[in-house]
């Protein structure tokens, strides 16, 4: 009985979760695509921080930041994270100042609206096409040379069968970073598979989220020999948020 209960509650708040994105969407759409338009790169990132938090408040969740180290507005950065729901890329558009951009999978432009934003102000990657993978390579250097920060889940998706430990991840974002000497900025998000899993089941359960905003790394003395130290190097700082928690 106790385990029905909690099922139907899950439900609930699933539903209630989903009604208030779709409603907070809605409202700062026309914001984000003038944003676009007028080439208000400073608005979107606003307007997306009082979505995060208006969103987050209104479902009861407290959202925590620990920041290690602090990261400048006034520079260029590949921020990596792991990823484990969907919440993920709601607290990312919280964390974020200056102007950025999310690189994600292509399948996200097929989603009504929202997927006409992500096509316009963010950079969608067609992992199945070798042609369409290296275009969008060559759109997320031309995005960090123009001062625009990328947001890259390394792991290439919500992979992981066992949160929060990760599966490992694609070479992608630290090749970019060593190519363009561009600073990566590791991120551990945590609990938000508690709130919101990823597991087609419709539920999801109040629970507060820890963000921690790790020591940017360096890239200017890299070269692509040293990528896979520098892959196993972010995954250890990303995963080490997680150590009294294992």
């Amino acid at each position: 009985m106790k385990k029905h209960f909690k099922s139907l509650l899950g439900r609930i708040y699933w539903l209630y979760l989903a009604t208030n994105f779709t409603i907070g969407f809605l409202l700062v759409f026309p914001w984000l695509m003038l944003s676009h338009y007028a080439k208000i790169p400073l608005l979107n990132t606003w307007v997306c921080k009082i979505w995060h938090w208006c969103f987050y408040i209104t479902l009861g969740i407290w959202v925590k930041n620990k920041y290690k180290a602090r990261f400048s507005a006034r520079r260029t950065y590949i921020f990596c994270a792991n990823h484990t729901s969907f919440l993920d890329i709601a607290t990312m558009a919280g964390l974020m100042k200056g102007n950025y951009a999310f690189v994600g999978k292509s399948d996200i432009i097929h989603v009504p609206l929202f997927g006409l934003m992500f096509r316009k102000m963010h950079i969608p990657v067609d992992r199945e096409s070798k042609m369409a993978s290296a275009k969008a390579f060559l759109q997320m250097k031309k995005s960090l040379q123009s001062g625009k920060s990328l947001i890259i889940f390394p792991e290439g998706g919500i992979l992981t069968q066992n949160p929060p430990q990760m599966v490992e991840f694609k070479e992608g974002a630290f090749r970019l970073a060593i190519e363009t000497q561009t600073p990566i900025v590791p991120i551990t998000l945590k609990w938000a598979w508690k709130v919101l899993p990823d597991d087609n089941t419709r539920r999801a359960y109040p629970h507060f989220l820890e963000n921690i905003i790790h020591p940017a790394i360096e890239t200017q003395t890299l070269s692509l020999q040293n990528l896979d130290e520098l892959k196993r190097a972010v995954f250890k700082v990303i995963q080490s948020g997680f150590e009294k928690n294992l």
